[in-house]
């Protein structure tokens, strides 16, 4: 199940903004702080990747909070989103045509659910492998 496609997503859109990344000419989805509750949820739940199908993704990843956390958080959230395997698993699938994909899907989520429209495009067709 895509985050999209799940309960959880209703619930962390208000929490959902756009940063404009200029090196690679794209939208991040980041979160701003999130309850505590709802953070636990989120850090918890599971998807597929979007490019390889492991079942393992954590699409709301946390921020390390590291002693850059607070100038960086100037800028970005605490939590962003990515559907596929993290970096330190397989390199691949961030970069993929899967991935970039997705991440339009999730702009165009968060970008109608700030204008006031559908927060949430037509579920997906299921991965049969």
């Amino acid at each position: 199940m895509h985050l999209l496609d799940s309960p959880l997503w209703l619930r962390l859109v208000p929490y959902a903004f756009l940063q404009y990344y200029k090196p690679e000419d794209r939208h991040r989805v980041e979160f701003h702080e999130l309850p505590e509750l709802l953070r636990q949820e989120a850090l918890a739940f599971r998807v597929d990747c979007v490019r390889c199908g492991w079942s393992g993704v954590c699409p709301i990843r946390e921020r390390p909070r590291d002693s850059d956390y607070d100038r960086r958080r100037a800028v970005t959230g605490p939590y962003y989103y990515a559907g596929t395997c993290p970096q330190v698993v397989k390199p691949g699938c961030s970069r993929s045509s899967a991935a970039s994909a997705d991440l339009d899907r999730m702009v165009e989520a968060v970008r109608g659910y700030q204008a006031g429209g559908n927060s949430t495009p037509p579920p997906t067709e299921p991965k049969l492998f």
